[in-house]
This record gives C-alpha cells, sequence and structure tokens, in this order.
C-alpha cells in the first residue's frame, strides 16, 4: 500500500452540527491523535495484492484505542460506537 493518507471520513458540516461539546473526551481524543503518523507507519505492514480487501486501517485502530479507553472487548465497543454519534467521530 503506497497510499498512506488518511482522509477526513466527516464533511465539516456534519461536525459542525452533530458535534456540539468541544469538551467532550472524543473530541480532545481526536485532536492529539496523530491519524497522518499512525496510518503511515501502519501501511507498511500491509501488502495490497494479497488477501481480502480490508477494513479501514483508521476505523480498526480507532476501535482498538476505544475498547482499551473503556476496557471492554472488541465486540463489546461496536454497539457503543452505533449508539454513540462522539463516538464515530474518533
Amino acid at each position: 500500500m503506497s497510499d498512506a493518507h488518511c482522509d477526513e471520513a466527516f464533511p465539516q458540516e456534519w461536525v459542525e452540527i452533530q458535534m456540539t461539546d468541544p469538551t467532550n473526551e472524543v473530541i480532545t481524543l481526536r485532536q492529539v491523535l496523530p491519524w497522518q503518523a499512525i496510518i503511515k507507519q501502519l501501511v507498511a505492514l500491509y501488502d495490497s495484492t494479497k488477501g481480502r480487501l480490508g477494513t479501514s486501517l483508521r476505523l480498526m485502530v480507532a476501535l482498538l484505542i476505544l475498547a482499551r479507553l473503556r476496557h471492554v472487548s472488541d465486540r463489546q465497543v461496536i454497539p457503543q460506537v452505533q449508539e454513540n454519534r462522539y463516538l464515530h467521530y474518533v
């Protein structure tokens, strides 16, 4: 994978409407996570010509971080993300 960039998942208009609490822990977390650097390092470990099409590295890392911060399993974090729009934003 030579394309190691991290695109924004949400349009700015959505962020302005949905993310109304700038003090939310997830907003703070998103501001301090160096997403571009994380993706750049991880993409080197994957071969884009082998295996099936995978899930976004950014999504997988975000879910892992949220699961560890909330002390829940990978399976338990999914419903939390589905129910909480702030968790979508990480």
